[in-house]
């Protein structure tokens, strides 16, 4: 919901949320956002019943993105060496699991570009808006359309309004590959297509102290929910998503408190379709909470301002122990002809898995701004994950059970550097962010046991390269 016509003022904490995201996708998440936004506007005499005037504004919006996640780890030599780490892309089960999206803004690429549409009036006692949009290149069925409807006061003191979009998006691209020695075993890539549906809601006020300063007060909630819808692909993975999101804006003589909390529950369904027959090879029930709070000041000092944010997030994986249920079944992945050219045995495992996840963030720091802005962070992330891995194999007429337990945990301090640079010229406006971790001390930990073996664990050694962590955005304008 574009909320435009309120009051203009800048959100300073904008960019600690940036920050926060380097620290949560350090060693993870590869990310390139780029934006541009064309917006031109007008006075014009409307109302058929009183003169009045209403304000209007076309836009338009193109963005590209990327990111990415590999998992892989390959089995060393008979003395239970092994040797991990995102370059190889193994495992010692012999499979590899990348996720993402990549490549260039082209049709046929991974990347995610996307654009979008719209209009905007607000008059007297109304603002209505409308949007439409749709991804280049993932071969989405449903546009992506939005509308908005805000009753406000005419000088906006208060306001009141909802929104509603629906459509689809490309979220993902999953890819499996099986390392063995047969070479009867394809390279699975399936799409994660989603179709969403999202109501907004928001309201808020203003108002002024016997001293002339503003009390600005907004809150908002959003509900979205997807259902599976099945693609013409011969693999894909559908889901069914129920999202809440709430938030709450309070701003006063250049304080500024937020808290936003969101929790989400859900399925993914990994599907092969072949002659019409879809068979299920994933099957992961979840849910998870975040609740992010901040604090942020602009001191009587020019242009210079204190953030403070602090967040906590838990995810589970759930497990079904229902016959069918398993939470992968790389059998059910592959087509019958290689099926039945396979012994009876082979890839007859299946997985059931039940993690939990739990993870806090703490960062402050200092922020200069003006044509070129400088900013100094200091973060404490901490993570730990848990995980129990059964797997089933048929023998004959009886099932073999095995149960792994595994334990992850990562504590992590250290410095965030940033700086960007704002440039107006004519009515073309440019702005260039970027933000490097800089980690002082981080330690990692893991330890397993399986139902045969004793208790282990490990220290995992941390390497860190100048460039990983690191988050660029650029957004340029032309205002009209």
């Amino acid at each position: 919901m574009n909320m435009s016509w309120v009051s203009k003022t800048n959100f300073k904490g904008v960019a600690l949320k940036d920050v926060a995201k380097v620290v949560l996708g350090v060693s993870l998440l590869q990310s390139l956002t780029c934006s541009a936004e064309i917006a031109c506007g007008g006075l014009f005499l409307l109302n058929d019943y009183s003169v009045s005037i209403g304000e209007h504004r076309f836009f338009a919006r193109a963005e590209y993105d990327r990111y990415g996640f590999k998992y892989g780890s390959r089995g060393g030599s008979d003395s239970g060496e092994s040797h991990s780490g995102s370059d190889s892309g193994e495992s010692r089960d012999g499979w590899s699991l990348d996720a993402g999206s990549r490549g260039f803004p082209t049709r046929n690429a991974e990347g995610y570009f996307a654009w979008t549409l719209g209009f905007e009036s607000s008059y007297k006692y109304l603002t209505l808006g409308a949007s439409a949009g749709s991804s280049l290149n993932s071969g989405e069925a449903l546009p992506w359309v939005s509308a908005s409807m805000v009753l406000h006061s005419p000088d906006s003191m208060f306001y009141a309004g909802a929104g509603m979009a629906r459509g689809s998006r490309n979220l993902a691209t999953v890819k499996w590959q099986y390392l063995g020695d047969n070479d009867l075993v394809p390279d699975i890539s399936a799409t994660w297509e989603t179709h969403i549906l999202k109501k907004d809601f928001a309201a808020g006020f203003k108002a002024q102290d016997r001293k002339g300063r503003e009390h600005r007060l907004d809150v908002s909630a959003s509900l979205i929910s997807s259902t599976p819808h099945n693609l013409d692909d011969e693999y894909f993975i559908r889901d069914s998503l129920n999202i809440l999101t709430l938030g709450a804006d309070y701003r006063w003589n250049g304080l500024h408190v937020g808290y936003d909390y969101a929790n989400a529950e859900g399925r993914l369904y990994g599907i092969r379709k072949q002659d019409n027959s879809l068979k299920r090879f994933i099957y992961a029930p979840f849910s998870g909470s975040l609740h992010l709070a901040e604090l942020g000041y602009e001191t009587p000092l020019p242009n210079l301002d204190i953030n403070a944010i602090a967040a906590y997030g838990q995810a589970q994986l759930h497990k079904d122990n229902s016959r069918f249920h398993e939470t992968l079944a790389p059998n059910r992945a592959l087509r019958n002809s290689v099926m039945q050219a396979l012994s009876f045995s082979f890839l007859q495992q299946s997985y059931r898995v039940e993690a939990n996840a739990d993870g806090g963030l703490g960062l402050v720091g200092v922020s200069y701004h003006q044509t070129f802005g400088v900013s100094g962070n200091l973060y404490y992330a901490k993570f730990t994950a848990d995980a129990n891995l059964t797997s089933e194999r048929k023998q004959f007429i009886s099932t073999v059970t095995k149960t792994e337990s595994h334990l992850w945990d990562v504590e992590s301090f250290g410095a965030i550097a940033g700086i960007s640079f704002k440039f107006n010229f004519w009515r073309m406006k440019v702005d260039a962010n970027a933000y490097q971790l800089l980690p002082i001390y981080t330690d990692t930990s893991s330890s397993g046991s399986e139902s045969t073996t004793p208790e282990s664990s490990k220290p995992n050694k941390f390497h860190y390269t100048f460039g990983n962590g690191m988050i660029c955005t650029l957004n340029v304008g032309f205002d009209f």
